[in-house]
């Protein structure tokens, strides 16, 4: 079902609205951009990935992007990500494919939007063996997540 057509149970917030507002040609990423090296270039299908990304968290639902290189696509899920974690009081992950990317948004996306931002976030990388999820180590959480996570009111 594509992202347009699902129930309006859960119509677009503030953060939602501040994530589409920082992406404007007036906003704050091009407002950020005059005091830096890169130019801001305003790229419709970024905005139009912002909004899926948002509408999708917004109503707790699955979405695939695909796009090509240059659209601005880590800033297109970090932006809606990040507003949406702190209006939740709720922590993100993003998982990459290859440690080029990894290294860009942990040493430049994420310290770009932290001083850009309006909200105060914090990141972690988490790389190794052990901060892997196996479907045992999964299910081995779910069955003992009390003990686990006794402050936790649920495991998704």
């Amino acid at each position: 079902m594509p992202w347009d057509e699902l129930p309006d149970s859960a119509e677009p917030s503030t953060w939602v609205e501040a994530a589409r507002a920082f992406f404007e040609p007036e906003g704050s990423l091009a407002r950020a951009k005059e005091s830096s090296p890169f130019q801001f270039e305003e790229r419709p299908q970024q905005r139009q990935m912002v909004d899926a990304v948002a509408r999708s968290l917004a109503r707790r639902r699955h979405l695939l992007v695909e796009a090509g290189t240059g659209v601005g696509k880590s800033f297109a899920y970090l932006v809606p990500l990040i507003l949406a974690c702190k209006d939740r009081d709720e922590r993100g992950m993003v998982s990459t494919c290859t440690i080029n990317l990894q290294e860009q948004l942990v040493y430049q996306d994420l310290p770009f939007l932290r001083d850009h931002l309006a909200v105060p976030f914090s990141w972690a990388l988490g790389i190794g063996r052990s901060n892997y999820l196996c479907l045992r180590r999964l299910q081995y959480a779910l069955d003992h997540a009390p003990r686990l996570l006794p402050e936790a009111n649920h495991v998704w």
